[in-house]
């Protein structure tokens, strides 16, 4: 049947308003109206064999119920912890006023713009004291570079992180000040004051006698 005998027949939400152009190897490719009032060109064989039911509300309908069935199913609301995370990354990374975000490219992937997937990838949150983490803290927010991570995790993976070693061990500074008893910023003064090496070996006195009691 050629394209002429399906004008103004209907397929799903889609009716079909006629031919627009012949691509490449003779595909032809039809202008056809949504229900929704939208307009859209798409080859003829799309609504043949289906792949192309709508001009993508019913995609957007589908997400959206999915994700309400999910929110009900928990008895919770969109105060659902893996919900805020969500639309806390994805406003962070829409700000372009946020210089640790969206001010300096972090995005997150097209994939993510949809919460079940979102939620598919990650999983549940663990714990109360789980955040979503970025691996790379250079990288977006994407599957492979995402998890979930604790405080103490999270502290590990931060670019302005100060690191000491010590014996062939490598701290961080928050985490050694707190093995040593005295806060990073008395660390960082001693550095400032005395400089690495004898601040270093300062430590590692400290942390000998740490370990003797």
């Amino acid at each position: 049947m050629g394209v002429n005998e399906l004008i103004g027949n209907k397929f799903n939400r889609l009716t079909i308003i006629g031919l627009d152009h012949i691509g490449p190897n003779y595909q032809k490719f039809i202008l056809v109206e949504c229900e929704c009032g939208n307009k859209k060109i798409i080859p003829l064989s799309a609504i043949k064999n289906g792949s192309s039911r709508s001009c993508g509300c019913l995609q957007k309908e589908i997400a959206s119920s999915t994700l309400r069935n999910y929110l009900l199913k928990h008895g919770k609301s969109k105060s659902h912890p893996e919900y805020k995370v969500w639309k806390s990354m994805r406003s962070r990374c829409s700000d372009k006023k946020d210089k640790r975000y969206g001010g300096r490219g972090i995005r997150v992937c097209r994939r993510w713009g949809n919460f079940e997937l979102f939620l598919k990838d990650v999983g549940h949150r663990p714990s109360k004291k789980h955040s979503l983490e970025r691996i790379r803290v250079n990288g977006d927010y994407k599957p492979s570079n995402c998890r979930w991570a604790t405080d103490y995790e999270q502290r590990r993976n931060k670019t302005d992180n100060v690191f000491l070693k010590l014996d062939g061990v490598i701290y961080v500074m928050q985490d050694f000040a707190k093995i040593i008893g005295v806060t990073p910023m008395a660390i960082v003064y001693r550095l400032k004051k005395y400089g690495k090496r004898r601040t270093l070996n300062h430590y590692k006195k400290v942390l000998k006698n740490e370990c003797i009691k």
